[in-house]
């Protein structure tokens, strides 16, 4: 965290020197997307203050300090300088034409901090190649060691901070005894090797940890599961958005989400009839994925509905014509 902060505040005073220099040359941008940058961005209040002739747009991926509480919740340092943090930000987005965020929760997180007609929905999309039909998924399937009759649940996509791997593990020590199901565990990040070392000392040989795949593997990688897991722990909703999610959806693939009651993407997944939401416990999660293997018909028809609602809401078509919607609606001048 300490690098990364590092990193991200070298950049961010880099970015607004530079920003001021082209501006004072005459030859500054008309508009400055911000993409996140966490607490790191309030350095931007001055410039943005100063500078009438750059519109600033901020999209915000996550929510800080609020990001960084989730990940230390009693970081006694963390909490003393969170309202510093807070207020900088805060500042900052105040003085931006638009903040964009990335899902309807997180909208209503940021609504008592930014005036509400600065808020604008721009959600992230589906990488592309990512689809329903996926002809290489069987030779990789194989290609991996499953069995053709096998129920495979993975879960794809970074190991991060955010995520709750524990009932993964749980429900994989449950479903050990039982040969017709397979554990699938895709990426890399700061806590896979944690989680793979956990993994060989409770002796759940069976649950497989593979690479991070290239682009073009993506959508086979996917659609080679019959079920696709998302996590997330307590304290992150409205506060991040999984892209995962959005990735095992335009796979076409049933999904279970494992979150707090009440999360955003559980609530999300169920009131569109793409998969099933259940509490951050391995029985539960066992008992969703038995559930599944037992019904095909529940498998097709939650996997049609996860197609449908990628489409609907996170098409790269929809989110790009949001963003059209958001340039061309700037002002000139303030």
């Amino acid at each position: 965290m300490a690098a990364r902060a590092a990193s991200t505040a070298a950049f961010f005073a880099a970015a607004t020197a530079r920003i001021a220099v082209a501006v004072a040359k005459g030859r500054g941008p008309h508009v400055a997307v911000v993409v996140n940058g966490g607490p790191f961005v309030g350095a931007m209040a001055p410039l943005q203050a100063a500078v009438r002739s750059v519109r600033f747009v901020h999209w915000v991926l996550d929510v800080h300090p609020d990001a960084l509480l989730a990940l230390r919740p009693a970081d006694r340092l963390l909490r003393a300088a969170a309202p510093v943090m807070r207020f900088a930000l805060d500042a900052t987005w105040n003085r931006a034409d638009v903040v964009g965020v990335i899902s309807p929760r997180m909208l209503e997180r940021l609504a008592g901090r930014v005036p509400r007609h600065r808020l604008r929905l721009l959600p992230l999309w589906a990488p592309a190649g990512v689809a329903p039909v996926a002809t290489g998924a069987p030779q990789l399937r194989r290609a991996r060691g499953l069995g053709p009759a096998q129920f495979v649940a993975a879960y794809h996509g970074n190991f991060g901070l955010a995520y709750d791997f524990a009932p993964l593990l749980d429900a994989a020590a449950l479903l050990a005894a039982e040969p017709e199901y397979a554990l699938v565990m895709v990426g890399d990040g700061p806590r896979r090797a944690a989680v793979q070392a956990e993994a060989a000392q409770r002796g759940l040989n069976a649950t497989r940890f593979l690479d991070p795949v290239p682009p073009g593997e993506l959508g086979d990688s996917h659609a080679m599961a019959d079920v696709l897991l998302v996590t997330a722990r307590e304290g992150w909703d409205g506060v991040a958005f999984p892209s995962k999610l959005i990735t095992a959806l335009a796979a076409g693939r049933p999904v279970i989400v494992v979150a707090p009651p009440g999360a955003e993407i559980g609530e999300l997944v169920e009131q569109a009839g793409a998969g099933r939401a259940v509490p951050p416990d391995g029985a539960a999660l066992a008992a969703a994925i038995r559930a599944l293997r037992a019904d095909p018909d529940a498998v097709q028809r939650q996997g049609r509905a996860a197609a449908r609602l990628a489409t609907e809401r996170f098409d790269r078509a929809l989110a790009f014509a949001a963003w059209d919607r958001v340039l061309a609606g700037l002002p000139a001048s303030r």
